[in-house]
């Protein structure tokens, strides 16, 4: 009984360490004279995806909002990550777009990410013109 009493405690003492963090990304799909419609899938995937391409482990994500039967309302996700532990400082990320992304919802994105991460993160390069959602981007970020 004892042993299994320590087991316990060892099992509580290392799930406690781990610190997750929460990411709140709201997009209206404003931009400029262009609006964007997205579903929830769609942007809870691309978060999920850039996320990681950041040097992040998901946890856990939801999404609200996005296109409906019958309405289309902003979109809401919310992402539980933790930091990767292979990551070192000076680690850079090269995140390029690709078929099917969307260039106004991920560099939103990942501008948001970083600035909430700016003891982690920071750019290293950012090439983004985004004229329509098709128009591509090039992305640097280096781990600090």
């Amino acid at each position: 009984m004892r042993k299994l009493s320590s087991i316990y405690l060892f099992l509580f003492v290392i799930s406690s360490t781990v610190v997750a963090k929460d990411f709140s990304f709201y997009y209206t799909g404003f931009e400029g004279r262009n609006r964007v419609y997205l579903s929830c899938d769609f942007a809870q995937d691309q978060a999920e995806k850039l996320i990681e391409k950041m040097g992040a482990e998901i946890i856990d994500s939801r999404c609200r909002g996005g296109i409906q039967p019958g309405w289309v309302t902003p979109v809401m996700v919310d992402v539980e990550y933790e930091f990767n532990e292979d990551n070192k400082t000076g680690d850079i990320f090269k995140i390029r777009s690709g078929f099917n992304d969307n260039c106004y919802y991920d560099t939103r994105l990942m501008n948001e990410f970083v600035r909430k991460n700016k003891k982690t993160l920071k750019f290293v390069r950012r090439n983004a013109g985004c004229f329509s959602s098709q128009s591509s981007y090039s992305y640097k970020i280096k781990v600090k």
